[in-house]
């Protein structure tokens, strides 16, 4: 969690950007929102419902620089609600974090760029068909 705070706060400007896209009026900020769930993915934690192991984790809140872990309904409900208008801003702010980053993107001989962010690895090899 350490690792992707630090990324995430160097090399993105979320909660300006989600802020921009979608002004708050109040509660837990859109930061803090769209960086628990980041965390939640990182760890493999796709459900709303993991987010309430880490409401009282001060480790969690300090890697990833936030004020505020949301309970289940406050991240879910956020999320149906800024669905729309946040995917471009997550979009945008991949790009700006691989450019920022530099990570090295090499195209395949197709031209082609195979880009793997899958956090969650699982052995589907008895799925394949032999």
């Amino acid at each position: 969690m350490a690792l992707v705070g630090t990324c995430l706060n160097r090399f993105v400007n979320l909660e300006k950007e989600l802020k921009r896209a979608m002004p708050l009026r109040h509660g837990i900020s859109h930061g803090d929102m769209a960086k628990s769930y980041i965390g939640l993915l990182c760890q493999g934690k796709s459900d709303f419902e993991a987010v309430a192991q880490f409401r009282d984790d001060d480790f969690f809140k300090e890697s990833l620089g936030i004020k505020n872990v949301p309970s289940i309904a406050s991240l879910h409900q956020r999320m149906d609600a800024g669905a729309e208008i946040w995917e471009p801003v997550i979009a945008y702010s991949t790009i700006d974090f691989m450019e920022n980053a530099e990570v090295p993107v090499t195209p395949l001989a197709t031209g082609h760029v195979a880009i793997d962010m899958d956090v969650f690895p699982m052995d589907n090899s008895e799925l394949v068909k032999k």
